[in-house]
């Protein structure tokens, strides 16, 4: 792209860019060769014993530091204080020039790592523009082999289509395999339930796992297991290997999801589960009343009963209960079925016909 172009014309611009980054500060050493030598000590006095060489610390006189040249007088002709101020005025203008040595010093590597600091953003930047690019393309291909894949013949995809078709048919997803009409849909409900199941039973062991590697105190307590406990643990672990799991295949979960199957993850979505049985109750019933709770009882059907009490507890919840984010959206769901918050319990005598009717069903299936 234009863009990339522009990045490495530009990184080739950068002063020893295509140059070993062992040559950034080698010319540092040479810096030292033109240090002189160190100057002698100065020599010592006291104030008191010559006061004219009190210095005036009250005032700055650093941009005198470079005016003084060569001494006026030779130092050995000139006076005990003068030549004392000689000698310390050599003293400190050799340590500052020591000290401005370093600087430079400092100032060039520093510049140095700021030169290559600049090259290595930009050569991140380049990398992160490689790795962009390929990764879209390696998603692009991941997206065409999962597209292919579902159109493979195998049985998963055959049980999908027909999935599809069931659900553009009765607008749903197929009950549970006991409250299925035909060989076909409770064929079709087992497929789907044993998928949901696998899926969230490897959900759970991710979340929890049970199985910890050994550490070396525990090998060494444990007896040496026998050559028949090898062979089944063998053959165990290469079935393991054969298995599919269905976390592998995140496109096959992604297009049942799309249809509306939930994947139930320590009852996070037990709201949708519940609300996709009491479709399946409207379908069967033909209403979304229900039955009392000791009549619920007496049937003995423990979905019945599971489904009433869910259904009484969103009842209470929408009157009494806290507002939490999901309320408007799960009353909303309810009511565009038809669910009336006021009349959700059927009549003594309706129910009971209900409930008969259900039974009847139930048993012309059997």
């Amino acid at each position: 792209s234009k863009q990339k172009k522009k990045k490495i014309s530009l990184y080739k611009r950068i002063p020893g860019a295509l140059h070993d980054e062992n040559d950034d500060v080698s010319s540092s050493s040479s810096s030292d060769e033109d240090d002189e030598d160190a100057a002698p000590p100065p020599l010592p006095y006291t104030e008191e014993e010559y006061p004219q060489l009190k210095l005036d610390t009250q005032r700055d006189h650093s941009a005198l530091v470079d005016s003084f040249q060569k001494p006026l007088f030779p130092p050995a002709n000139a006076s005990e204080p003068l030549r004392i101020a000689y000698s310390h005025h050599r003293a400190s203008s050799s340590a500052r020039r020591s000290a401005q040595l370093k600087k430079n010093r400092v100032v060039h590597e520093y510049n140095s790592l700021r030169e290559k600091l600049t090259r290595k953003k930009l050569e991140l930047s380049l990398a992160n523009d490689e790795v962009s690019s390929l990764a879209a393309k390696a998603g692009t291909w991941t997206r065409k082999v999962f597209d292919l894949e579902l159109e493979e013949d195998c049985t998963w995809n055959r049980n999908y289509q027909k999935l599809c078709l069931y659900k553009e048919e009765h607008g749903r997803l197929p009950p549970t395999s006991k409250k299925c009409k035909d060989e076909e849909e409770k064929v079709l409900a087992s497929w789907l339930d044993r998928i949901r199941g696998q899926k969230n039973q490897e959900d759970k062991e991710a979340d929890n796992p049970t199985t910890n590697p050994p550490s070396d105190e525990t090998k060494d307590q444990q007896p040496p297991a026998n050559k028949k406990k090898r062979k089944t643990t063998t053959k165990a672990s290469a079935k393991n290997s054969k298995k599919k799991y269905a976390n592998d295949y995140p496109h096959r979960i992604e297009c049942l999801t799309a249809l509306g199957v939930v994947w139930e993850k320590h009852n996070e979505n037990k709201w949708e589960t519940m609300y996709q049985k009491l479709l399946v109750y409207k379908e069967e019933m033909g209403t979304l009343r229900f039955p009392t709770d000791e009549q619920c009882t007496a049937t003995g059907d423990e979905e019945l009963i599971a489904l009433q009490k869910w259904v009484k507890g969103q009842v209470l919840h929408h009157r009494y209960g806290k507002k939490k984010k999901n309320n408007a959206e799960y009353t909303k769901k309810l009511l565009d079925i038809g669910f009336d918050f006021d009349k959700w319990y059927a009549k003594p005598g309706k129910a009971r016909q209900k409930m008969n009717a259900g039974k009847g069903k139930k048993r012309k299936r059997g």
